[in-house]
């Protein structure tokens, strides 16, 4: 039975990547201190996501899909 959660949360780290990517060119032409400070926080943010989302692919990788593993999916989920 093959599944289907790698592929998704691949597919949600890209996203995250191209996102971050958005962000940093926006960083890059922001003026503004505030601005420039509201957009390092939001890569923090992207940075922090992409890492659990590779922490999870990685536990799945290891102990499969366990209820554990499914509730941090959708924790992930809600959060982006």
């Amino acid at each position: 039975m093959s599944s289907i959660f790698p592929p998704v949360i691949d597919d949600k780290i890209e996203e995250l990547h191209w996102e971050s990517l958005v962000l940093k060119e926006k960083l890059s032409l922001a003026v503004d201190k505030k601005r420039r400070e509201a957009i390092e926080q939001d890569l923090e943010v992207i940075y922090r996501l992409i890492a659990e989302y590779s922490q999870l692919v990685a536990n799945i990788a290891i102990v499969g899909e366990t209820p554990e593993n499914l509730v941090r999916l959708r924790h992930l989920e809600d959060l982006t």
